[in-house]
């Protein structure tokens, strides 16, 4: 029965609401009874005793009155169960969120972002029905029947014997149904828990799909995956509808069953009229708790699958055993700078994979030690351990000779400030951003953080300053920018324990020095943790300990250590700096640094040029480009086209429903006319037909609404799956230059949810209102033959019913259905920033803060539902009222024309109940108009992409690109050997289209751009982070459209060509790669799906990841979670390399390709990569001066402009930018190699 004792638990936190629910619930059932018994009276007196309505005026105004009263004990009872979810789901919401930070970012590691906010989201959502519908009806499913037969039995014990016998048939029947339902329910919530991941996986990481023209073939996976998504709920469906058509039968049969056995007791003087037409019109009340108890199983099932998820997320115990808040009771003074040791630490994650071994060593207090080891080394882990993620599994970490788990959470992390390898930017404000971990921060502090960071330059040159927005993931900034925020963000903490994981691995030499310079500043009276692959920032530590496959193998100081053979020295002696020193020292003719000495930062000027070009501010999407036909339609015309592929489904439906409809009321107007016939005790013979009637209108009615409801689903799921895969591939195009104002997590709101809302369009806004008009006309029809009065006034009530009530509806429910949507589609933005935001958020102990901006957003949208809730049970109240009030009005008509004789006596009953029955129609027509804005709003963003034109398109005549060609052997080749190079740049200009809050004509963020780069050459692009390197990337991919001057590829313009040729042409190495929730495999695969297994190894071997991949349990075809989390940043990097490597492209971009590599196997790398690129063109992007000595050409830019050029040996006897940053790269080693 769905019944679920941890469901029971948190109804208890409502039980006020849910008592006045099911008190209310009840009470309205005992007024059928007595509604039923007055009727009885009515027509009883008029049809039997010759009353007139003077007569029957007072049993008529109590008639009206209970009618009333009725109606609003409904909306009371529907109202109080609404209150009941609502408290639940808040409820249960901010438990939910708060357990996931009780986990932390290793114990949520284990399930995908996508599938923790559906249960926070959509999960929770689920249960609103189980509370609001299920568990008050499952109360009054056995109070009101119950009530019935203690009435009934008194009156005709035979007929309570026979409801009493049949009653259990629905629930067993609803059980053994339900069974077969259950194991389908929770494959449907699986379904759509994988497909929630997947999507926003795809989302995520759409760029990288384009990268590997990967991403328009996705369109036939999002159609497949919707496939089997719709295929699993049709699943659950038809086990719900055959429950429900069960139940139906039941029901009809029965009540066909009472009315005939009445009739015929009726018939030989057992039964008064009064008796038995009062038995008839309970009969189908009695069901009717039952018969809506079965329509709402499957809500129950729903919730309970849903259910399943949530609770088996708050049951996983917390990996760190202090997640939990704690008293506060310090254990560490504030702002002692702590001593911490590490005493035979083991650490072995929950997927098995061992990170720690055995380790011991000291962090010295006011001191600054640094890890240092190769990629996977485990030094991350222990900053892990630091920040209490996860607890050792064996060995213990003290604090001043306290264990560390003893120390309150919260009081430990106000003690550690953190900057992370590669940091979440949240989707707020730069001031915001830094403000995370000391929010009462004043904006001097910010600023005074911010210059300690090197980020005040740029930041001031940012549209808004420090209140400019940065986006999803910083998405405004970049990498170095990004990373300048977060160590903002850790100085303005001012904590006795800063943490630096790889803090200068996208900073330039200049800011690196800064950085640190910055950090022994901050290191006076603190204990510093660097965690380095740079070993320039290593040997500024006081002590450095060094890790391999998780043990500690040497530590000391570094001069001890570079005297010492082992790792250390061979990380010093492969650092691919070291031969730029070494160059340096037999380099005598180069002239002195005019700051010999002193760093030489790039000036202010240079900084804040670059800073304005990085990312185009977030922007709503322009409409100049949207077609004028597809801007002026409106939505509800647009969605009414979409369903011209279902329209025979939708008339079949059509049809379906009038049956339904028509079968009710034949079933309740033959019984009446048993009854009434009876009465009047004819002959058997003359009751055969109508005997016939209620046995064929019984099956009948059970058997179309099955077909009906089985037809309009089939049809409307067919329809939301493909229109999945039409919103997919026009968002695809868009990427992902028209998407960088968009958060993922209202991405995927749009692609399941907004889709998902269109159902109700689909099932309830197009078939019912046509069954409604076809019954009333129908109707009308049948009473017009009785009296065009009646007829007329019938179908009064049903255009107040059908067309009044639903207008109502639409105009109250508008403001709400919008904020409906807006507020659905913040919450699951939140939520994917929270999930995926999570180590940043515990770091700065914003754990408090994130969960009570959450329950902002639940509140709102609670109270948004709430409201929904009470219009639509005072929507169901009316049309309860008004079918009564119709029945009461054809009565209070009829009434003289029966004592006229213009109506026969026994059709009183007839029309009476054939008039209630026809409202069956129109009962659903409110609440799809209520929810009909919530509809058109979904579609509408929906819309905002399918509407927007890409920011690149490809030729409607696209040219064939020839086959790349190696360059002739000598410029001496004869004329016809020679062809044009690989990629030539012409006076390449391009702005970022502008911002609302920038000026009309914005500085260009790259002019004058010019170079040539051919098969077997190299050439570097140099500069500042936010320089415009990344932006001439996305050039070349064709993300963006330049503005003026030329790309040739091959000797032709790229325009000429389709992009996703163009893509076939380019691989890319980015800096921050994207790794899918995939194998090792898949993730390679991306590139080129049809390569062979040596050509997988082999590019592995060169990119030094493949001893490694062939050590994990599964190999290649080990999952590696959710952004590849379960590797460390090297091993992502390096699997990135690979996958570039095995497309085999022609011309290879690598962004910052080794920045996060230890130096030995950045060595090992460069070294394969000499070989590999002999036969390809390679583009490096950087701001390390590292293994630049073979290019051809070197280019700088500052500022989105070439400043200078050449190779190596010119650049750095120039007095420029790349001399005054490889000088100041030479002070920054000479300390570090003085000793080789």
């Amino acid at each position: 029965m769905n019944l679920d004792p941890r469901l029971f638990r948190l109804a208890r936190q409502g039980s006020i609401p849910l008592a006045i629910a099911i008190l209310l619930g009840f009470a309205a059932g005992v007024l059928t009874v007595w509604q039923a018994w007055t009727l009885s009276a009515v027509i009883g007196g008029a049809f039997l005793h010759g009353q007139a309505l003077p007569q029957l005026t007072r049993p008529l105004a109590l008639l009206l009155a209970l009618m009333l009263l009725r109606a609003l004990l409904t909306w009371g009872s529907e109202t109080a169960a609404a209150t009941l979810a609502r408290g639940v789901k808040t409820s249960l919401r901010r438990q939910l969120a708060a357990h996931l930070f009780r986990l932390g970012p290793i114990g949520i590691g284990q399930e995908r972002t996508g599938e923790l906010s559906l249960a926070v989201s959509q999960g929770i959502e689920t249960l609103d029905a189980y509370f609001s519908q299920y568990l008050p009806q499952l109360a009054l499913a056995a109070l009101v029947p119950l009530a019935f037969l203690l009435f009934v039995f008194p009156i005709d014990p035979l007929t309570g014997l026979v409801l009493l016998l049949t009653a259990p048939l629905l629930p067993m029947f609803m059980m053994l149904v339900g069974s077969l339902a259950q194991s389908a329910t929770r494959r449907q919530w699986r379904t759509l828990a994988r497909l929630n991941a997947y999507f926003l996986d795809v989302l995520q990481g759409l760029s990288t799909l384009k990268m590997f023209g990967r991403s328009r073939q996705q369109g036939a996976v999002v159609e497949s995956a919707g496939e089997s998504y719709r295929q699993a709920t049709i699943s659950v469906l038809r086990v719900a509808f055959l429950s429900a058509l069960t139940l139906e039968m039941v029901a009809t049969l029965s009540t066909a069953v009472v009315a005939v056995e009445v009739g015929l007791r009726l018939l030989y003087f057992r039964l008064t009229f009064e008796q038995a037409f009062l038995v008839l019109l309970l009969a189908p009340e009695f069901y009717l708790p039952l018969r809506l108890l079965g329509a709402r199983f499957h809500a129950g099932m729903s919730g309970m699958a849903a259910a399943e998820q949530i609770f088996s997320i708050l049951e996983q115990p917390p990996l760190s055993e202090s997640q939990a808040p704690q008293p506060e009771q310090p254990a560490v003074p504030r702002g002692t700078p702590p001593a911490i040791r590490f005493q035979n630490v083991h650490l072995t994650y929950p997927d098995g994979r061992r990170a720690l071994n055995g380790i011991s060593f000291e962090i010295a207090p006011g001191k600054i030690t640094a890890l240092v080891g190769p990629s996977g080394a485990g030094k991350s882990s222990i900053a892990s351990l630091l920040l209490r993620f996860i607890r050792p599994t064996v060995g213990d970490i003290l604090v001043d000779q306290v264990p560390l788990g003893e120390i309150p959470l919260q009081t430990w992390l106000r003690q550690v400030a953190w900057v992370p390898q590669s940091p979440y930017l949240f989707n707020e404000s730069l001031a915001a951003n830094v403000r995370l971990g000391a929010p009462s921060a004043t904006q001097e502090q910010v600023a005074q953080a911010c210059r300690l960071a090197g980020a005040e330059d740029f930041i001031r040159e940012l549209p808004l300053g420090y209140q400019t927005p940065l986006g999803e993931r910083g998405r405004r900034l970049s990498g170095g920018q990004a990373q300048r925020v977060a160590l903002a963000r850790a100085f303005l903490q001012d904590a006795p324990l800063l943490i630096l994981d790889e803090p200068a691995a996208s900073l330039d030499p200049a800011l690196e020095s800064e950085l640190n310079e910055s950090v022994e500043r901050l290191a006076a009276g603190r204990t510093v943790l660097v965690i380095a692959h740079r070993l320039s920032t290593a040997r500024r530590a006081d002590h450095i300990v060094v890790l391999e496959d998780g043990q500690v193998v040497r530590h000391g100081t570094h001069n001890e250590l570079a005297h010492t053979d082992g790792l250390y020295r061979r990380l010093l002696q492969a650092c691919p700096a070291n031969e730029t020193f070494q160059a340096a020292r037999t380099a005598e003719h180069i002239p002195p640094s005019p700051q010999s000495g002193k760093p030489s930062p790039l000036t202010e000027a240079d900084e804040a040029s670059s800073a304005a070009h990085s990312f185009p501010d977030e922007r709503p999407i322009s409409g100049a480009d949207t077609p004028p036909e597809k801007r002026t339609t409106k939505p509800f015309w647009r969605l009414i086209s979409l369903a011209a592929s279902i329209r025979g489904w939708i008339a079949l439906s059509v049809l379906a429903g009038a049956a339904t409809i028509a079968s009710s009321i034949g079933l309740m107007s033959a019984s009446a006319y048993i009854i009434s016939a009876a009465a009047l005790h004819p002959s058997i013979a003359d009751l055969q037909v109508a005997i016939v009637g209620v046995r064929f209108f019984g099956l009948a009615r059970g058997i179309f609404r099955y077909l009906e409801r089985l037809v309009s689903h089939q049809a409307a799921f067919r329809l939301l799956a493909r229109l999945r895969v039409w919103f997919y591939n026009a968002l695809e195009p868009l990427a992902p230059a028209q998407l960088l104002r968009y958060r993922s997590g209202d991405l995927l709101t749009r692609l399941i949810e907004d889709i998902e809302t269109l159902e109700n369009f689909y099932v309830r806004a197009l078939a019912p209102p046509l069954v409604g008009l076809v019954v009333a006309l129908g109707i009308t029809v049948f009473f017009w033959h009785f009296d065009a009065s009646l007829a007329l006034t019938l179908l009064g009530f049903h255009l107040l019913t059908g067309a009044g009530v639903p207008l109502l509806a639409r105009l109250a429910g508008r403001r709400y259905g919008r904020g409906l949507v807006a507020g659905r589609a913040a919450l699951n933005a939140f939520l994917t920033d929270m999930v995926q935001g999570m180590p940043d958020l515990l770091a700065t102990n914003q754990r408090e803060q994130r969960l009570a901006h959450l329950s902002q957003l639940d509140a709102e949208l609670a109270r948004i539902q709430q409201r929904m809730a009470c219009l639509g049970a005072m929507q169901n109240s009316l049309v309860i009222l008004l079918a009564n009030l119709g029945l009461w009005t054809v009565l209070f008509l009829a009434l003289p024309r029966v004592a006229e004789g213009a109506i026969a006596g026994v059709h009183l009953a007839v029309l009476a109940l054939a008039a209630l029955a026809s409202f069956e129609a129109l009962a659903p027509l409110p609440g799809a108009a209520q929810h009909l804005e919530t509809d058109l709003q979904a579609f509408s963003r929906l819309t905002e992409f399918t509407d927007t034109a890409p920011a690149v398109r490809d030729p409607p005549h696209a040219m064939s690109i020839p086959e790349p060609q190696p360059p002739p052997a000598s410029v001496d080749a004869p004329i016809a050997a020679r062809r044009p190079a690989l990629l030539e740049v012409r006076d390449l200009v391009f702005f970022y289209p502008p911002a609302l809050d920038e000026p009309a004509h914005p500085s260009p963020a790259l002019s004058g751009i010019s170079f040539s780069l051919d098969i077997g050459q190299s050439l570097a692009i140099v500069g500042a982070s936010g320089a415009g390197k990344s932006s001439l990337a996305s050039l070349l991919l064709r993300f963006w459209e330049y503005s003026s001057g030329q790309i040739l590829l091959l000797g032709n313009d790229l325009r000429h060509y389709n992009q996703e040729q163009v893509r076939r042409l380019i691989s890319v190495v980015p800096q921050h790669p994207y790794l899918f929730h995939a194998t090792v495999r898949d993730n390679l695969l991306i590139a080129r799906p049809d390569a062979s297994e040596a050509e997988i190894t082999r590019a592995a071997q060169i990119a030094q990841i493949d001893e490694f991949l062939r050590s994990l349990p599964q190999g290649y075809d080990t999952w590696i979670g959710e952004q590849g989390i379960r590797l460390s940043g090297g091993e992502r990097q390096r699997i990135a390399i690979a996958r570039a490597l095995l497309k085999d492209a022609p011309l290879l971009i690598l962004d910052e390709a080794t920045a996060h590599l230890d130096a030995l196997t950045e060595q090992h790398v460069l070294e394969a990569l000499k070989e590999y690129s002999r036969r390809r063109a390679v583009l490096h992007l950087t701001h390390r001066l590292v293994g630049l000595e073979n290019m051809q050409e070197i280019i700088v830019l500052q500022g989105g402009r070439i400043v200078e050029r050449g190779q190596h040996a010119a650049l750095i006897v120039a007095d420029g930018w790349y001399s005054r940053m490889w000088r100041l790269q030479r002070q920054n080693l000479s300390d570090l190699f003085s000793l080789l």
